[in-house]
């Protein structure tokens, strides 16, 4: 397909795609997996200097790399693709997941938060800066810290007394504390939410 012209920005995530799967593969050999390396490197570096205001390549290699599990190149490449289009709500997610795998939980939220604020009423956006912000409330032992997650508590409040989205009563929202060491903090969590939510206190202290 490349050698008959230029290619779509289909065919150049295919061939992450693949690479990426001949990678990860047990049954490759070596040489035939540096040869897809190298071929996507070329294509790469092509694509990047021909279509370089297109967010979609670099956010391609972005994809190839997290695969991979190379959160190095994986940044480099998400940070790029948001640069180009930082309205994008998937670029930003990626870019904050990349931050929370490198431990850089401070610079994720703030990422997931502008994308958010940017649309407030995009309720999968919403759903993903609470969960991020759940996740960076835990500590490395497995409990909570609870003044973090009153801030969530706030972030929930806010987004129900502005535009209505009720996330604070979905199931999902709870999943996290179920096997927590401090079973303590789902009860804290839906205190502090049935005092910036009364009319719906009684359900959140179900």
């Amino acid at each position: 397909i490349y050698a008959s012209g230029r290619p779509t920005s289909e065919v150049f995530e295919q061939l992450n795609n693949i690479t990426a799967a001949a990678i990860r593969s047990a049954t490759v050999s070596e040489k035939t997996k540096v040869a897809f390396y190298e071929l996507l490197q070329e294509k790469a570096k092509f694509h990047l200097a021909a279509d370089a205001g297109d967010p979609r390549y670099p956010f391609f290699l972005y994809n190839f790399y997290n695969s991979i599990g190379d959160n190095t190149n994986a940044l480099v490449y998400a940070q790029m693709a948001y640069d180009l289009s930082p309205k994008k709500q998937s670029f930003a997610q990626a870019l904050a997941l990349i931050h929370i795998k490198r431990g850089e939980s401070d610079k994720a939220i703030e990422l997931v938060r502008k994308a958010y604020q940017s649309d407030p009423r995009d309720l999968d956006s919403l759903i993903y800066y609470v969960s991020m912000s759940v996740d960076a409330a835990q500590n490395k032992t497995g409990g909570f810290d609870f003044v973090k997650l009153g801030g969530v508590a706030q972030i929930i409040a806010d987004a129900y007394h502005q535009n209505k989205h009720e996330i604070g009563l979905k199931p999902e929202l709870w999943e996290p504390f179920k096997q927590t060491k401090q079973p303590q903090a789902a009860k804290v969590l839906a205190q502090r939410l049935g005092e910036l939510i009364p009319e719906h206190k009684a359900e959140f202290e179900a």
